[in-house]
């Protein structure tokens, strides 16, 4: 019962503040919609606390009313995030031209005892994922006047890679009409091959993949010693880019070399380059005994994929 008390304590509390920001969208305004109705998020069931599904949305330091605007969606790794926190999706992105979007991951079943400690997302998630999606950025459409399609951004890191990948391969409707660049950090390839790259409306859309070279040691089980999943995702992700260039796309890749699995502050900078349709920067490789870059509050969350 207490928990119930909570929970709705929390989506009223969010709702008034989403409500007062969105009576005044002005440059940087913040924007918060709680969804109480929506299921739990991975968030949510993974680290056992009751909050509700929530978006968070930042507005460009020059945005108008009148103008239009693109969006630039975040998905976190591991289990995601809250969605009550859009300064990732800023941070790559930059302060100007973009709506930055922070978005919770879902699952249709949580359950901790399968593999990789249940977190990972799968086909059976489909239907979750794009009716939660569908309903968070269609309440933040209606709210913010001049959102457009062209350059609008999707994608994320990891486990939020392997979500967009899965509403590209499945060929959701909203998610294609909607957005026009999709992104997958380290992520996606089991959805996008063999044939998650011929979705009608991909030829209008830019693609960018960006791949670790590094191993990736993974448990999948209690009991299981850990497996180096990377010759495998080396082969997934070289069997995409082909097709993908096979199909004549817009596709783009980009091997953080020396790099492990995960997203970090230097690529950030790629991706942000690439979705405002900038030259991207060469990142060094990173050489053995070379210092890893500060944190990276990307999702490199609890679980054993991330």
């Amino acid at each position: 019962m207490r928990r119930l008390a909570l929970l709705v304590i929390a989506a009223v509390e969010s709702l008034d503040v989403s409500q007062a920001a969105a009576e005044d969208h002005g440059p940087n305004g913040v924007i918060q919609f709680t969804f109480p109705k929506l299921p739990p998020t991975l968030y949510a069931q993974a680290k056992n606390e009751p909050v509700p599904a929530m978006l968070t949305a930042q507005l460009p330091d020059n945005y108008s009313r009148e103008g239009r605007w693109p969006l630039f969606v975040f998905l976190g790794g591991g289990v995601g995030a809250r969605g009550d926190d859009a300064g990732m999706a800023r941070r790559i992105i930059g302060p100007r031209g973009f709506i930055a979007v922070s978005l919770p991951l879902f699952q249709r079943v949580f359950d901790p005892r399968e593999s990789l400690g249940g977190v990972a997302i799968s086909v059976d998630d489909f239907e979750t994922l794009r009716n939660a999606y569908r309903t968070m950025l269609g309440r933040l459409m209606e709210e913010v006047p001049g959102i457009v399609a062209e350059r609008s951004t999707l994608g994320g890191s990891s486990n939020g890679a392997h979500a967009t990948a899965l509403l590209v391969a499945g060929r959701d409707e909203f998610t294609l009409e909607h957005f026009r660049q999709f992104y997958f950090v380290d992520g996606g390839a089991q959805f996008l091959a063999p044939f998650g790259l011929w979705a009608p409306g991909l030829g209008r859309c830019r693609l960018l993949l960006l791949r670790a070279d590094q191993g990736h040691r993974v448990t999948f089980g209690p009991g299981l010693p850990p497996w180096d999943v990377r010759p495998a995702l080396d082969k997934i992700f070289d069997a995409v880019t082909a097709m993908a260039r096979a199909r004549g796309l817009d596709w783009t890749e980009v091997v953080m070399r020396g790099r492990p699995h995960g997203f970090e502050p230097e690529f950030h900078v790629v991706v942000g380059q690439w979705a405002r349709g900038e030259e991207m920067d060469e990142v060094t490789a990173r050489l053995p005994g070379d210092a890893p870059s500060s944190g990276s509050p990307d999702g490199r969350s609890a679980g054993s994929i991330q």
